[in-house]
């Protein structure tokens, strides 16, 4: 070709046609899937999309080979970028990346990471990187490095017919890659700059001069946070299967409409802990949560996790676990693929905050539940349903497979609940199961969580509630409330007000409309 031969002088022309053609490749290998997310089979409408897509990918190349370096690095790590993007895209069909995306990369360590590699994604990897190899190659090997005011003017160009683009277009939305990685990139580091300014100043809730306790002196309220829960796959809710036989058996109280904050656990548990709601999440950072209004009244307070710790203020979720008087992390993020989390790890540790020779205690669960992977997060004695999903990928497992390894999980969240109950059983105690999410299990090509859209299978949760025999002759009208709302339409929301005031505390702070014990 006669773009590849070296000549001393620059060809203009083929150094246009060069950049031209890596933007064809880029998005054949990238976007095709993407663009054809937006269009919903109107032809027209993925045409104009793949259009300007083609146009601002060539104006992004043409930019960073304006230095022989700047190309030969950025390259590769786009390439890299986008391989791993595209391959969530399409593989876990995301309609988009978000910061959410960016966070879950972001915070993530080695073990949970790896639970999502596998030969799909090791070789669109490898892949990706050995063309960007190629493509530098080429251009170094080449005379395609035209005089830097030669470049500008082509950028210049192509920037004008973005522009003109984007004034009589409206650009794609969500944006193509590698576009979406840098917007997506720059909303989470804003994300976590507001957290860390809002989280300095925390608004303490519990210094409200009204905030008092009516009976209840000595009380235990207990809240299991579960993980990747789905509402419809307890018995107790009506799901066939039979794997929930221990809640039931103890007469827990099933709220049967719950919608979750949020499709991912740092959105979430920060949404139920406070007062913050989906339309306005700035209390989840900015106030503290309902842990310092037990704090500052008396309560003995532990936060008891099986996930693992990041630090002081490194996510909603940490900082809200500092508030509890003993925090405990089970999981010290440790770099082992696959190790074997199970929640009755943190029973022990529950025993010990029991014991606390205080009269009232507020007691935190933070559970590994239904996460993926589902294998390790139960133990053999609930393996009742079988064959079962041994795959790195869910999706490279049958949609039994995946179905019986997500039940046995369910099965075995039944046991642990009635364990955490059978330790209060004889006390004055409320026992709370609030899943943070659920779950996709191959919806439309689906899994996991996470997800923008908001899809139904990961916004619909279990909602427990297990009042003990004291508790219920102690507050005969909470009971007669909290059983009118079984079928209410309730939220997280729901939870901050119902748990303070469940518990007898009253404050302006409170409000009775959102409480499922008024």
């Amino acid at each position: 070709m006669f773009f590849f031969r070296s000549s001393y002088k620059c060809n203009w022309l083929a150094h246009f046609t060069f950049l031209i053609m890596i933007s064809i490749l880029y998005n054949w290998i990238y976007n095709y899937n993407f663009i054809s997310l937006w269009g919903n089979d109107n032809i027209l409408f993925i045409s104009r999309n793949a259009i300007i897509t083609y146009i601002i990918t060539y104006a992004f190349y043409q930019t960073i080979a304006i230095n022989r370096l700047l190309f030969s690095i950025t390259t590769p790590i786009i390439f890299l970028l986008s391989s791993l993007s595209s391959y969530f895209i399409n593989h876990y069909k995301m309609t988009n990346l978000s910061a959410q995306s960016i966070a879950f990369a972001a915070e993530s360590n080695l073990e949970e990471a790896s639970a999502f590699i596998g030969q799909d994604l090791i070789t669109r990897v490898l892949t990706g990187l050995v063309i960007s190899i190629v493509i530098i190659c080429v251009y170094n090997r080449s005379r395609l490095q035209c005089k830097t005011w030669t470049k500008l003017k082509l950028i210049l160009m192509s920037a004008i017919v973005s522009v003109s683009l984007a004034l009589y277009y409206e650009f794609p939305s969500p944006l193509p890659l590698p576009f979406g990685i840098f917007e997506a990139t720059l909303t989470y580091a804003k994300e976590q700059q507001r957290f860390k300014e809002m989280s300095q100043a925390k608004t303490d809730i519990s210094n409200a001069g009204d905030l008092a306790q009516e009976g209840n002196e000595d009380i235990t309220v207990i809240l299991i946070i579960g993980e990747s829960a789905r509402s419809d796959h307890f018995h107790i809710n009506g799901y066939p299967r039979g794997t929930s036989p221990n809640i039931e058996k103890l007469g827990v109280l099933s709220f049967k409409d719950v919608t979750s904050c949020g499709v991912s656990t740092r959105e979430s548990v920060p949404c139920m802990m406070t007062r913050a709601t989906p339309d306005d999440l700035d209390p989840s950072i900015g106030e503290k949560s309902f842990i310092s209004v037990f704090k500052r009244l008396g309560f003995y307070t532990a936060w008891i996790s099986n996930q693992r710790v990041m630090g002081d203020n490194d996510t909603p979720i940490t900082s809200i676990a500092r508030e509890a008087e003993y925090v405990y992390f089970g999981n010290k993020g440790s770099e082992f693929i696959y190790t074997k989390l199970l929640d009755e790890d943190l029973l022990e540790t529950l025993d010990t905050c029991l014991n606390q020779p205080v009269p009232r205690k507020m007691i935190v669960l933070h559970t590994v539940g239904s996460h993926w992977f589902y294998e390790n997060h139960y133990t053999d004695a609930f393996r009742l349903y079988t064959p079962v999903c041994t795959q790195k990928e869910p999706g490279n497992c049958t949609h039994e497979e995946l179905i019986n390894s997500y039940d046995n999980t369910i099965l075995y969240t039944d046991h642990f609940i009635k364990d955490v109950i059978d330790r209060v059983s004889s006390t004055n105690s409320i026992v709370f199961y609030l899943s943070d999410h659920g779950e996709s299990l191959g919806e439309e090509g689906r899994f996991g969580h996470g997800q923008a859209g908001g899809f139904l299978e990961q916004k619909k949760i279990p909602f427990l509630v297990w009042p003990s025999n004291r508790y219920m002759i102690e507050n005969a009208e909470k009971l007669e409330s909290l059983k009118a709302h079984l079928n209410s339409p309730l939220t997280h929301d729901n939870l901050f007000h119902s748990i303070l005031d469940c518990a007898g505390i009253h404050s302006s702070i409170i409000d009775p409309g959102l409480s499922i014990c008024r």
